[in-house]
């Protein structure tokens, strides 16, 4: 325990406001900036009274390194608690399992009061004093169905994305190392997102089948040679599982011209998709699309280049049950690109857009949805409002601009 909290404050420079000083006022931009200093994934692991979280630590570049960085921890029992009230310093380098370049992996033992389920960890350089935000709510993800299992890669690396590519070789992992794992796998191809403005009632979701069914043991080396989601359980008689998709080889980004005309879907209108869609060169159909839109070969190229750069980022930060491009905030960072703030609470997330001369300050909310095969599935809360501005976003894009991006 830090002993002097008020000392330590100070010298990290962190200035307390009474009316801003919890989590649910911190900007989080830097989890969807790809330019962000350090990146910081995460999965918790839980059996009885047993809980394990794994993280890991990439670098943007050499520029800094763990060291720069205090790391803190607190436990809140809200969103809304105050922050640095009850501070302990986190000596990441003691819980190491494998570094090598800019990624390191760490695995943390938890012993968490109940009453105080909201791990906050920061983490605040001693250079430029910023200072960046994660949260862990452990009860909550709990309740979702948190697993004892874990992917690791023939280096006995946590995998903490939520996907691994067709014929990547791992292990499947478990607190108890004598348990056996059940498969289920969904091939379905599961619907993309809506416009910001359509707003419909209440869809009856379908009933998603299972597609095949198999068991395997723990801890021994394989791959999966077909796509889909697929979710695995050490019990299936309750809803505790591991759920992630199998994907190709180039993903996340797009490579295949029928998967490039799909996430276009955003960028089109409803008869130039169909008309893609059902082409049958697609290769030809979509380079002269590319020439119709834009009308010069070198504008096509700065558009294609962007937009997919936005599609592989979408991906990357939004993937679960479905391509992250296909989701809510995937739709939305897509067209728009990284928000300028980001606040979240224990059912909202709250995007801001507000550096861009072409528009107004725009607000995205997203709320915050239980699923069984993601803790962290979000949906948007679609106002017809926001009409005007994604017409003329996609308008920004097709004449070379790139909507909001900072490209």
């Amino acid at each position: 325990m830090i002993a002097n909290i008020a000392t330590w404050i100070s010298l990290l420079g962190l200035a307390i406001a009474p009316a801003s000083n919890e989590f649910s006022s911190k900007n989080l931009r830097h989890y969807y900036d790809p330019d962000a200093e350090f990146h910081l994934l995460h999965q918790l692991q839980t059996t009885g009274d047993k809980t394990l979280l794994h993280l890991g630590l990439r670098f943007s570049n050499d520029l800094y390194e763990l060291a720069d960085y205090t790391v803190l921890v607190e436990w809140k029992d809200s969103y809304g608690q105050r922050l640095f009230t009850d501070l302990d310093t986190l000596q990441l380098p003691q819980y190491n399992i494998h570094s090598e370049g800019l990624r390191s992996f760490y695995k943390i033992p938890l012993e968490y009061p109940e009453s105080k389920p909201l791990l906050i960890l920061s983490f605040h350089n001693k250079h430029n004093q910023n200072s960046y935000y994660f949260d862990i709510d452990v009860n909550q993800q709990r309740r979702m169905g948190l697993s004892e299992l874990l992917l690791v890669d023939d280096s006995d690396r946590p995998v903490l994305r939520n996907y691994v590519a067709i014929d990547e070789s791992f292990n499947l992992t478990a607190i108890n190392r004598q348990a056996t794992s059940h498969w289920f796998q969904y091939n379905r191809d599961f619907e993309i997102a809506e416009p910001p403005m359509i707003v419909r009632g209440s869809r009856v979701q379908p009933t998603l089948s299972i597609d095949s069914t198999f068991t395997t043991p723990i801890n021994e080396s394989f791959a999966l040679n077909e796509g889909g989601l697929y979710f695995v359980q050490t019990d299936s008689s309750n809803l505790q599982g591991l759920a992630f998709r199998v994907v190709d080889q180039h993903f996340p980004k797009v490579a295949k011209v029928e998967d490039m005309i799909a996430t276009l879907r955003y960028f089109t209108t409803r008869s130039e998709w169909t008309k893609l869609s059902l082409a049958v060169n697609k290769k030809k159909a979509l380079d002269n699309f590319w020439l119709q839109v834009t009308k010069s070969e070198q504008r096509a190229r700065r558009i294609i280049k962007n937009y997919f750069r936005h599609v592989e980022l979408a991906n990357t930060y939004f993937s679960g049950y479905k391509e992250g491009w296909k989701t809510d905030m995937g739709m939305v960072y897509i067209i728009y690109g990284p928000p300028d703030e980001v606040f979240r609470n224990a059912s909202t997330e709250l995007w801001v857009y507000n550096k861009n001369d072409n528009f107004g300050k725009m607000r995205y909310s997203f709320s915050k949805v239980p699923n069984l095969f993601s803790n962290n599935h979000y949906v948007l809360n679609r106002e017809k409002g926001y009409q005007n501005n994604w017409f003329r976003a996609v308008d920004l894009w097709r004449k070379g601009r790139y909507g909001l991006s900072s490209e």
